[in-house]
């Protein structure tokens, strides 16, 4: 696994607050998945990807935008670049 794609793991683990790997605590992972919380969105969604992300993936949005739509919730994707 190269530098970068170590330190991206790291960040997404620190930025998620959780400070643990998925194994370790599965559920904390779980509790901050915006999928679960797909039904609580209030306002119309737009989510934005470009081709050089390397942190979230365009299937990753499609699925948020999927899941947010199952719940009768406004959601659009765009894909950029």
């Amino acid at each position: 696994m190269g530098d970068r794609t170590r330190n991206s793991c790291r960040t997404s683990v620190h930025r998620a607050g959780i400070g643990a790997s998925l194994w370790e605590y599965p559920m904390r992972f779980l509790e901050a998945s915006p999928l679960v919380r797909a039904d609580r969105v209030e306002t119309p969604l737009m989510i934005l990807h470009h081709d050089t992300e390397i942190i979230f993936t365009s299937d990753q949005d499609l699925v948020k935008t999927t899941e947010t739509r199952s719940v009768s919730k406004t959601a659009r994707c765009a894909a950029m670049g």
